[in-house]
C-alpha cells in the first residue's frame, strides 16, 4: 500500500483564551485524503483546532504544519466553511458573486479572468447549485446556502476542506445528501469535519478524533465507550458498525 503524505500535523499544541486552556498538548496527524470527524462537547476545542490549522490562532506552545509548511504559508491550500454565516440578507449579492469571492487570492481589487470563471462554475456544478447562480444569496434556504458556502471554499481549489458544524442549519431531509457530497469531495481532497452529530459522523467519516481540551482518541471510527466517556465526561453508548443512534445514555440520578 502506498504511504500517504501528512496533510496536517499538530505537535503538542496548547491554546489558551485568556487564562482558560482550550487545547492542552494536542498531537494530531491528518493524512492526504483522510475524512476525519472531530467530535466532543461544546467548548471542548473542536472549532479552535480548525482555526489553528488555518493559522487564525497561534498556539502558546507546540508546532503546526500544513503540507510541511506554516498554516499562513499554506492557507491557499485550505478551503473553510465556518459554522455560522452572518450576512445581511438584504445585501445585493448573488450566488455567483459569493462563489467568485473564493477566487480573491489577489486581494479585493483583483480582476477575474476566464480561469476564475471556469473554476467557480465547476465549483457550483460540483455542489449541484449552478442552476441558481443568479439568485440573491439572501433568498436561499439553509441547505442551499451551505452548498454555496462549500462552492466558495472549493473555488480556491483546496487540497484540504475544513467544515465546522456544516449541517447545523440544514433540514434533516437533505442532510444525507450533504454528507454524500462530502464523501464525493473526499476522493479528491482531505476533509476535516467538526460535528456534534456523532451518529451521522460515524457513518460517513473514516477516522474520528475525540477532543475535550485534550485529544482522547484518534483513529478509525470503531471507538470504545471508554474513549467517548472520557471525552464527554458522562456515560455513552458505543457507536458500532456505522449505525447512527442516540449516543448519550440517560444519566443516573445521584443517590440522596
Amino acid at each position: 500500500m502506498m504511504k500517504k503524505n501528512v496533510a496536517v500535523r499538530l505537535e503538542d499544541v496548547t491554546v489558551k483564551y485568556g487564562d482558560a486552556v482550550v487545547l492542552d498538548g494536542v498531537n494530531l496527524s491528518v493524512f492526504e485524503n483522510d475524512f476525519l470527524g472531530i467530535i466532543g462537547p461544546n467548548g471542548g476545542g473542536k472549532t479552535t483546532i480548525l482555526k489553528v490549522i488555518l493559522g487564525l490562532i497561534k498556539p502558546i506552545r507546540g508546532n503546526v504544519l500544513v503540507f510541511g509548511g506554516s498554516p499562513v504559508e499554506k492557507r491557499g491550500m485550505i478551503g473553510y466553511v465556518p459554522q455560522h454565516t452572518h450576512f445581511d440578507r438584504e445585501f445585493p449579492a448573488t450566488v455567483w458573486d459569493t462563489v467568485m469571492m473564493g477566487r480573491m487570492g489577489g486581494g479585493m481589487f483583483q480582476r477575474f479572468d476566464d480561469e476564475d470563471v471556469r473554476v467557480s462554475r465547476e465549483a457550483l456544478r460540483t455542489v449541484d447549485a449552478l442552476e441558481f447562480k443568479n439568485r440573491q444569496i439572501g433568498s436561499l434556504s439553509g441547505g442551499e446556502l451551505q452548498r454555496v458556502m462549500i462552492a466558495r471554499a472549493l473555488a480556491c481549489e483546496p487540497r484540504i476542506l475544513l467544515l465546522d458544524e456544516p449541517v447545523a442549519s440544514v433540514d434533516r431531509r437533505v442532510e444525507s445528501r450533504f454528507y454524500e457530497l462530502l464523501v464525493k469531495l473526499n476522493k479528491k481532497m482531505t476533509v476535516v469535519l467538526v460535528s456534534h452529530d456523532i451518529g451521522a459522523v460515524s457513518v460517513y467519516v473514516d477516522k474520528i478524533a475525540c477532543v475535550n481540551q485534550k485529544l482522547y482518541y484518534h483513529g478509525d471510527k470503531e471507538i470504545t465507550a471508554g474513549a467517548l466517556g472520557k471525552t464527554y465526561k458522562c456515560p455513552v453508548e458505543l457507536i458500532a458498525h456505522g449505525v447512527p443512534h442516540r449516543v448519550l445514555k440517560m444519566h443516573k440520578r445521584a443517590s440522596k
